[in-house]
């Protein structure tokens, strides 16, 4: 079974004492009505309504998600480690933030030491700003430690390389 929510029409709303005009000008959203109604003037609504929703649209945009994609979890675990470290050096050598080669290879030798002995929970569910620090702790400058953690959370939050049948040998 599903649930299936239609938006309130501007005559329900009205029937509920809400405002018409007010409630479609904030696009028939209940709560943008209310905050409206609390801080602004009418003339100045449309610029309300409009910022409002940007700043919620920038608030609330993720650029990957936050939580692994299950598939890594469906890997035989001895090889994770692996296939997560060939996805990070794929996707190094693809972006420009790192610019060259030998960026790209400290990149690879930090975050190989800090994966090295990293159990599975523990590279699946650590929040990007701890692998920040990680990185960090292990010499990395700054803005390549951010890298690699921006990088980590990415690829993990995406599904995972297939195991190739000769399980990669």
């Amino acid at each position: 079974k599903h649930l299936i929510m239609t938006p309130v029409t501007s005559a329900e709303a009205a029937a509920c004492g809400v405002e018409k005009t007010w409630f479609e000008k904030c696009k028939q959203n209940i709560g943008l009505y209310k905050q409206a109604r609390m801080t602004v003037e009418f003339e100045k609504l449309d610029t309300f309504v409009e910022q409002t929703l940007t700043d919620w649209s920038d608030d609330f945009h993720l650029p990957f998600p936050l939580k692994y994609d299950r598939s890594w979890r469906r890997l035989p675990e001895a090889k994770v480690t692996e296939m997560f470290l060939k996805e990070l050096r794929k996707t190094l050598e693809r972006g420009t933030a790192l610019h060259n080669e030998e960026r790209v290879d400290e990149g690879m030798r930090v975050a190989e030491h800090i994966f090295a002995g990293t159990s599975l929970p523990d590279l699946l569910d650590t929040p990007q700003l701890v692998f920040q620090k990680r990185f960090e702790s292990r010499g990395a400058p700054r803005d390549l430690a951010e890298q690699l953690a921006k990088s980590t959370r990415r690829i993990l939050g995406n599904p995972a390389p297939e195991v190739p049948p000769n399980g990669g040998k």
